[in-house]
């Protein structure tokens, strides 16, 4: 009888304690909170230094421009530019100026995966779509003929636009924390050269000479960048 009664109660605490442990565990997986991903975030702003440097050593052209990226996810990057400039035609039989604004909007991809959740060098291609506004002035011109003499007149003042492609291959590093540095290599491809055609810029800034349908430029730039973290529920 003894042992009865031993034997029932040893499986009634070991039942109990079986009950208690899995209302435990249903408690714990109840109450548990959901998982967060930390996910990194960059705004980075630029300066080209190639634009300037133009204007510095020639007297008939001057242009800048700027930008800021943004690090959106899986190493790709939105990327704003704008810039202006300015340019003038001083022949001896014709002479204007033109001056332009010019915004791009497009992506880039860096092309490895970087070695650390702070890595941001490396190489890059992009991709923009970009958009210029002309103001040409009036335009002054002489022509002179052997049997005509010399005749002069003026082609009126008009504003333009322009629309292009690029290909942007690139590399940036970081040799201090916030800082980059780096270059672009630029293949343009001009949309409209027929609306460009009659008196062409000289020099279009962000694109390059008015009067080529594909261009090729480089950029060397500075770079500061703002590093921040976001919390996603997952």
């Amino acid at each position: 009888m003894l042992a009865k009664n031993i034997l029932k109660y040893t499986f009634i605490l070991l039942f109990s304690s079986n009950i208690a442990h899995a209302g435990a565990d249903t408690g714990a997986k109840a109450t548990k909170p959901p998982d967060t991903v930390i996910i990194p975030r960059q705004i980075t702003f630029s300066a080209d230094l190639v634009s300037p440097c133009y204007g510095l050593f020639t007297t008939n052209r001057t242009g800048f421009e700027i930008g800021v990226d943004y690090y959106a996810r899986k190493e790709r990057y939105w990327a704003l530019e704008a810039g202006a400039g300015s340019s003038t035609v001083a022949y001896p039989d014709l002479s204007y100026t033109c001056r332009n604004q010019f915004v791009r909007i497009g992506i880039q991809k860096m092309m490895f995966a970087p070695q650390n959740a702070n890595d941001r060098d490396g190489l890059f291609m992009g991709l923009r779509l970009a958009g210029t506004t002309i103001q040409r002035s009036q335009a002054y011109y002489s022509i002179t003929d052997s049997v005509w003499g010399t005749t002069t007149g003026t082609v009126d003042a008009k504003n333009l636009k322009g629309f292009w492609l690029e290909l942007v291959p690139g590399i940036r590093v970081s040799p201090y924390k916030h800082f980059f540095m780096g270059w672009t290599v630029r293949a343009k491809f001009l949309f409209n050269p027929k609306d460009l055609s009659e008196l062409a810029p000289l020099y279009i800034a962000g694109y390059g000479k008015g009067d080529k349908n594909a261009v090729f430029d480089i950029n060397f730039y500075i770079s500061y960048a703002l590093f921040y973290h976001t919390k996603r529920i997952r």
